[in-house]
């Protein structure tokens, strides 16, 4: 019986086509960088068509962004001559960026990176309040310990207020502290009871307290240094350790509030991925 030989196709043959990037990605800007701040310094390689700034997933900026120009060979000479180089008091990466394809998630999908068990720690539960209280009053009261993300009433079918709900922050310092400082605050002449559930007491008051995140979705490629830059105006990072995939790491802050602050870039895009960010118990050996 005949057999057909199917010939193998040279490795080279197959490989896919890189073109030449017309785009390089900016990383460690000043905050308060402008689209002419970029073209001023960057528009002598040659003709700029856009800037793009990346956010973060409540809309701040994250010192980074997209450039593209109108020729290879201007985002090339850009990249060799800008990459570590100083932007106003900071010093900047640049590097080429070639598109994978990668789609970013939208705003709202930005907004739910963190994991599930990070939004119970930034979760309290209130209890014992007048059926005739509205979030809005209770906002008004929560916001004294930290920013808010959401109030919520438990109501019947009849939409009344049962008494009780939930106020999502945007911290777990900020939920430990209304524990601590409104637990049996007066409202509308009740004692008003707010605790996280028994489960997540020692996880709230140990994430509350964490200095450490865990950042993933990381490009294989990118250096240490240049993540270390896109973190440091969070706070003091005393400790970086790479995963061994380079995909993930960990950053140790000297304080538990520039953890706090880092978990804001989760979302952000860093040479075309999504990055998550999250306060972790885990110690760095």
């Amino acid at each position: 019986m005949a057999v057909k030989l199917h010939r193998q196709k040279n490795s080279v043959e197959n490989a896919p086509v890189i073109k030449p990037s017309s785009t390089i990605w900016i990383g460690g800007l000043p905050f308060k960088t402008s689209d002419a701040d970029i073209h001023e310094r960057f528009g002598s390689f040659g003709s700029i068509s856009n800037v793009r700034f990346t956010e973060r997933y409540d809309g701040k900026p994250t010192g980074m962004c997209y450039v593209t120009y109108s020729a290879p060979e201007a985002a090339e000479a850009a990249a060799a001559s800008m990459n570590k180089a100083t932007f106003g008091s900071r010093y900047v990466h640049v590097k080429l960026h070639f598109d994978q394809g990668t789609i970013k998630p939208s705003r709202k999908a930005d907004d739910q990176v963190k994991t599930i068990r990070q939004d119970q720690v930034n979760r309290v539960y209130f209890g014992n309040i007048p059926f005739t209280t509205t979030e809005t009053e209770l906002a008004e009261t929560f916001a004294s310990c930290g920013d808010l993300k959401d109030v919520l009433i438990y109501r019947d079918k009849n939409q009344r207020s049962r008494g009780h709900g939930y106020v999502q922050f945007k911290d777990a310092g900020s939920a430990a502290a209304a524990v601590r400082d409104l637990h049996g605050t007066i409202v509308g002449g009740r004692e008003m009871s707010v605790e996280v559930p028994k489960a997540m007491r020692a996880a709230v008051a140990a994430v509350a307290t964490s200095t450490t995140v865990r950042v993933t979705n990381l490009p294989v490629d990118l250096e240490n240094d240049t993540l270390r830059s896109m973190f440091d105006h969070c706070g003091a990072i005393s400790h970086l350790r790479r995963a061994s995939d380079n995909q993930s790491a960990l950053l140790v802050f000297d304080s538990p509030e520039g953890a706090q602050e880092a978990q804001g870039l989760a979302g952000a895009d860093i040479e075309g991925r999504v990055i998550h960010v999250q306060l972790t118990e885990e110690k760095d050996e």
